[in-house]
């Protein structure tokens, strides 16, 4: 393509194949909602009511710390101010901040210890895997199975 011997014809051909095939695969996509899944992806829940939905996060490969960056680029304190953080198909995230924030899981770093020592913690306690809010006496968290409680950030 780059050399001037070819000409402008065979660049103009492969840009116009690329145009028509991304022209043809948005029609298609436009008509059939499971074509687009497939080939544009879909919407992804990773926070829902100040917990972290663990499968999803599995799904789209977002690690806990990536999605914790991100919460704390949007100026969350904690879980509990998240209503719903949303994966868009094109990779971007969408959030939905909650009306009345509740105690959630702290999104600091563990390394910067002395930022966790200024927060303000609450004696409601949550799931250190997902944020989940402890029922009562519950030894298992029902969202992700795991066993280890924290203490909230009010």
């Amino acid at each position: 393509i780059q050399t001037p011997e070819r000409g402008l014809l065979p660049a103009v051909i492969i840009v116009s194949v690329v145009v028509i095939f991304q022209q043809l695969i948005a029609n298609i996509a436009k008509r059939n909602e499971r074509f687009e899944k497939i080939t544009q992806g879909a919407c992804s829940i990773l926070v829902e009511d100040g917990a972290m939905c663990t499968e999803a996060m599995l799904t789209t490969r977002i690690t806990k710390d990536r999605l914790f960056a991100q919460l704390r680029c949007s100026g969350i304190k904690h879980l509990g101010e998240v209503e719903r953080l949303y994966l868009e198909a094109n990779g971007n995230f969408s959030l939905k901040r909650a009306g009345k924030a509740k105690p959630g899981l702290t999104i600091i770093p563990s390394i910067d210890e002395a930022m966790l020592q200024k927060q303000e913690y609450s004696s409601t306690q949550v799931c250190e895997q997902c944020g989940t809010n402890k029922n009562g006496t519950d030894l298992i968290c029902s969202r992700c199975n795991a066993d280890f409680w924290v203490n909230a950030v009010a």
